[in-house]
Order: C-alpha cells, then sequence, then structure tokens
C-alpha cells in the first residue's frame, strides 16, 4: 500500500478474522530496489460481537383470573461480551408504544423463563404487553404485542328488586328505570358495603388516594366501577358544579329521568373519610342536604370514562 498523507497510512483487511482470536502483525518498507527491516510485532483480539436477543412471551394470554398478572417470558439468547442483561415489559392500552401504562423490570433468571409481576390493572379490560432485554448500552428488538384481559368485577352484594318495578331486579352493569314524573329514586342502600369491600380489596389503593399528595385515582374508580356493576346510574361528582374539578372522594347517584352526564337531580355521597390525612378510611355519607343548604350543587360526571 501507499503511504498516506499526514505521516499516517491506513489498511483493511479484504475478509473479517475470527472473533475473540489473537493476532499479530509487523510492517516493512520497501521502495522497489531496497527493503526496510521489519518492525517489532504487535497484537490485537478481535472483540466477539455483542448479540441480544428480545425474551419471548408465554403468559399471560386470552383472560387471566386477576387484575395483578403474572407475566412469564422465554429467555432470549445473549452472546459475546455484554454487561448484566435485564428485561424490561411494557404493558399498554393498545398495541402502540404511546399508550404504554407501566414498565416492569426484572433480572432473568437460569432456568430458560424469567416471571414477573405487576400490581393491579383495571377489571375487564384489555391490554397489550411485550418485552425486550438491555444490558443498559444496547437494546435487542421489541417481541411482539400480546394481549391479555383482565377480571370481571367482584360479585356484589344483591341490590334488591328496581324502586319502580318491584318484579324486575337489578343485574350487574343493570339500570334502575325511570321514577315517575315528579318523583326521585331512593338512595339504594347496597353502597356502603360495596365501598367497604372495595376498599378491603384494595387498601393501598385507598391509602394512595390522595392525588394533592401524589396519590392516583385508582380507588375512586374502583369504586365507581364496583357501583356500576350494580346499576350505570352512577358516577363522579363535579365539586360545587364544576366539572373541570371533579372530586376526588365523591361519587353521585342520578335519582332523575335526566341523562347522567351533567344531571344536577343527584345524591352526592362521600365515600372517604379523612381523604388526604394519615389514616383515611372508607365511609358513606350522604352529604347531598348539606351541599344544597350551603348554596351549591353536585353534578354527575363520567370523568371521560363512561
Amino acid at each position: 500500500l501507499e503511504p498516506g498523507a499526514g505521516g499516517r497510512t491506513t489498511y483493511q483487511l479484504p475478509s473479517p478474522l475470527a472473533a475473540g482470536a489473537t493476532y499479530y502483525w509487523r510492517a516493512r518498507a520497501l521502495d522497489g530496489a531496497n527493503t526496510g527491516p521489519y518492525s517489532d510485532a504487535s497484537h490485537f483480539t478481535m472483540v466477539a460481537p455483542v448479540v441480544i436477543e428480545p425474551p419471548t412471551p408465554i403468559e399471560p394470554t386470552g383472560k387471566v383470573n386477576t387484575t395483578r398478572p403474572d407475566f412469564k417470558l422465554r429467555n432470549g439468547r445473549v452472546s459475546g461480551p455484554a454487561a448484566p442483561v435485564i428485561y424490561r415489559i411494557e404493558v399498554a392500552r393498545a398495541p402502540d408504544p404511546n399508550q404504554t401504562i407501566a414498565v416492569v423490570t426484572v433480572t432473568p433468571d437460569g432456568s430458560g423463563t424469567t416471571t414477573a409481576s405487576l400490581g393491579d390493572l383495571g377489571y375487564s379490560q384489555t391490554y397489550y404487553w411485550r418485552a425486550y432485554a438491555t444490558d443498559q448500552v444496547r437494546e435487542s428488538a421489541r417481541s411482539a404485542y400480546v394481549s391479555f384481559t383482565t377480571a370481571a368485577p367482584p360479585p356484589a352484594p344483591s341490590p334488591g328488586p328496581s324502586p319502580t318495578n318491584p318484579s324486575v331486579p337489578l343485574g350487574p352493569g343493570g339500570r334502575t328505570p325511570n321514577p315517575p314524573p315528579g318523583q326521585r329514586l331512593p338512595l339504594p342502600s347496597y353502597g356502603a358495603s360495596v365501598v367497604q369491600q372495595v376498599a378491603a380489596g384494595y387498601p393501598a389503593a385507598l391509602r394512595n388516594s390522595c392525588q394533592d399528595s401524589g396519590g392516583t385515582w385508582e380507588f375512586m374508580d374502583r369504586a365507581v366501577d364496583t357501583l356500576r356493576t350494580y346499576d350505570t346510574r352512577w358516577g363522579y361528582n363535579c365539586k360545587r358544579g364544576n366539572c373541570g374539578d371533579p372530586s376526588k372522594d365523591v361519587v353521585d347517584y342520578n335519582w332523575g329521568s335526566q341523562r347522567d352526564e351533567g344531571t344536577t337531580e343527584v345524591y352526592i355521597i362521600d365515600i372517604i373519610s379523612g381523604h388526604c390525612g394519615p389514616t383515611p378510611a372508607p365511609t358513606w355519607s350522604d352529604v347531598t342536604d348539606i351541599t344544597v343548604n350551603s348554596g351549591t350543587i353536585g353534578r354527575w360526571t363520567g370523568r371521560g370514562r363512561f
């Protein structure tokens, strides 16, 4: 090869060398008539390429009997001098990375399969999940999305017959018919037991219900969702009638004949005592009269969920 400009000369072999092997090289110069001596030998080792394949989702697939699913993976293959590999599981509401709601990190074990757990998800919801591997420097490709459906809400105590038609009992997801003109439906009697049931099943969600301190809607969503399996007249409350500020601890029941969204014909029920205090607890307190007597109103909202 001809010497390069700037005092440096570069050469590349026409075919690759074996990965992991050590090689030695030396050089000498010649001008066509004279040949110089060889340089001292130098050596180098070919680094093996790093290959990280994604794990393959095994479970859950189809319907699962829980809202706290375990995710089982068939381990992917790792070759080359990769750093310790971890798996990341992405859970989404749709097979779209923009719909991801949780990422679970787990260290693969030596059994060929790895299992990871996730906290509570919503009742009767279809979710999608996929996985990939990373050594914190490089990432594998993502696996294909796999769907699963969470369990239905727990069974509720019977709310009894419809107040306007005693021969027709309300079933899950039913709705009490409208009252006669000029009348209102009575406040159902099962609400307190429902809230107690949800609180007993999801105590962490209740403790984490204060959104002023970084909490979430989880407890309220679960309570409203469960109440709605008895009667779809249940919903959230717009605080002081302002639906831009939904109450974080109050539910509404539409007692009238108007459509749900926006109606002020509601019973207003506080379901968390000591909310945002050190020991929030389930309660069932009808604050309808207190609200009206204070000169304000309640207003029904589905908060965009229904």
